[in-house]
């Protein structure tokens, strides 16, 4: 908008203050905390990890797998605690799914899930006490 333009609104001009600008800006490119205080990690080969402890956990299992101590080390591994139903009105209710961070066999060849955990939340408790329900797995919390 010219100066002229603006004149014919009526208003009168005021000036630019750089300092209120420059706070504006300021506070506008801050990244906004996670709820729980975690921050992501994206490695050099293109991995994202939700957290730092997630990513500390998956260097220890990867030395694990080159030590021959685990195999089959896979991450992000989804698993259906309940399927998708329909409600009385005929509405479709998504499934509930958990997906664990990591999954591995130890030289049992026992199926092992792991999630690290910095805080554990109510629907955290819920899915963990699932999992061992509808796929008999104890779900093993790594605390940060």
């Amino acid at each position: 908008m010219t100066e002229v333009e603006f004149k014919a609104l009526g208003r009168p001009m005021t000036p630019v203050r750089l300092d209120r600008v420059a706070a504006y800006a300021e506070r506008t490119e801050k990244k906004s905390k996670s709820k729980y205080g975690n921050q992501k990690v994206t490695t050099p080969e293109g991995l994202t990890f939700d957290s730092k402890a997630e990513y500390r956990r998956w260097c220890e299992l990867n030395i694990l797998v080159k030590a021959k101590e685990i195999t089959d080390l896979k991450r992000q591994v989804p698993f259906d605690l309940v399927p998708a139903q329909f409600s009385p009105d005929g509405t479709k209710l998504r499934p509930v799914a958990y997906v664990a961070d990591f999954t591995y066999r130890d030289k049992a060849g026992r199926l092992v899930v792991e999630d690290p955990k910095g805080a554990s939340t109510a629907e955290w408790v819920i899915k963990k006490k699932l999992m061992l329900h509808v796929h008999g797995i104890w779900v093993k919390e790594i605390r940060s």
